[in-house]
């Protein structure tokens, strides 16, 4: 079993109205392929940025679970052929936090800060010259061979 994380697009006045409904109908379609749930939360509601199936706004419903990948295709499709959710992803779950940074690396600190290091920025100032040594380098091998 591998651990997947799924995102989930409803119509955000169903979600209003019929949230418990909407919230079982994708637990019951992963646990009917014995999925085991880690959680499954409601996200943002947001305007869309283009019609899907003719709504205009949504709601996100993002969830963990792990999963036999053999019956990954078949989830995919019960998706794809709901009435309730207009759209769907689910990708592996590799633990990494692609986009929420929650502390700043030292190499992108701002030089004023305690503790930041300026090594990289010196590293850098260094890599044009050894460009420029390189470059020096081809041009003179070239004017040899003329």
């Amino acid at each position: 079993m591998k651990k997947y994380e799924g995102m989930f697009l409803v119509d955000q006045e169903t979600a209003n109205k019929k949230w418990d409904e909407i919230r079982g109908h994708i637990r019951g379609t992963l646990e009917k392929y014995k999925a085991e749930i880690i959680d499954l939360d409601k996200w943002n509601d947001l305007k869309l940025a283009y019609p899907i199936k003719k709504r205009r706004k949504g709601t996100y419903i993002v969830g963990h679970f792990n999963l036999n990948e053999a019956t990954l295709a078949e989830i995919r499709h019960d998706f794809q052929l709901s009435e309730l959710v207009l759209r769907h992803v689910i990708t592996v779950d590799t633990g990494k936090k692609l986009f929420l940074i929650e502390e700043t690396p030292p190499e992108f600190a701002p030089a004023e800060a305690p503790g930041a290091r300026k090594a990289p920025l010196a590293a850098a100032t260094e890599i044009p010259e050894k460009i420029a040594e390189d470059a020096d380098d081809v041009v003179s091998k070239e004017e040899k061979a003329d």
